[in-house]
C-alpha cells in the first residue's frame, strides 16, 4: 500500500464498540422476559409427563386387565403409579416450581383405571407454575369417565 492511501478493510474500533453496545442493549432487554418463557415451558413439559404416565397406567390396565391405581401427594407434590403390587411409574416429584392441587374428585388422592381403561375415580388435577407469567401459569389434566385423559390450557 502507498503512503498516505488508507485502507477501506476491516472495521474500526468504534464501529466494533457501536456493535458490542447494541448487542447489550438487546441482551438486557431479552434475558429478563427469558424466565417466564422458561417457567412455562416447564409447566408445560411436567403436564404432558403426567398425561403420558396416565396414559400409560390406561394401557396397562387394559393389556393386562387389571385395576392401575394413580396415586397422588399433594403435600409433597408427587404421584405414583401401581398395578397390583407392581410399580409401573416410580414416584415422580413436581420440579421445585411446579406445585399439584387437587381439583376434584379423587377420593384419597387416588385415581386409576379399570381392566377395560375406564376411569375407576374421574376428576382433575392442577399444576401451577410459580415462575410462568401470571397469565399462563396452570395447567389441568383431567381424567374423565371413559378414561381419556386431556390437559387444558
Amino acid at each position: 500500500m502507498k503512503p498516505g492511501i488508507r485502507s477501506t478493510q476491516g472495521f474500526s474500533l468504534m464501529e466494533l464498540m457501536i456493535v458490542v453496545v447494541i448487542i447489550g442493549i438487546l441482551g438486557a432487554v431479552a434475558i429478563p422476559n427469558m424466565g417466564g418463557w422458561h417457567g412455562k415451558r416447564q409447566l408445560n413439559s411436567t403436564a404432558r409427563t403426567m398425561a403420558n404416565h396416565m396414559n400409560l397406567a390406561r394401557s396397562e390396565a387394559v393389556t393386562g386387565n387389571r385395576v392401575v391405581t394413580i396415586s397422588f401427594n399433594p403435600v409433597d407434590d408427587s404421584y405414583q403409579i401401581v398395578a397390583g403390587g407392581t410399580t409401573i411409574v416410580e414416584q415422580v416429584t413436581m420440579p421445585d416450581a411446579i406445585d399439584l392441587e387437587i381439583l376434584t374428585g379423587f377420593t384419597s388422592n387416588t385415581g386409576g383405571f379399570n381392566g377395560r381403561g375406564l376411569a375407576t375415580v374421574s376428576g382433575s388435577i392442577v399444576l401451577t407454575s410459580a415462575t410462568a407469567a401470571s397469565a399462563d401459569n396452570k395447567r389441568t389434566i383431567t381424567i374423565l369417565p371413559g378414561g381419556s385423559v386431556s390437559i387444558t390450557p
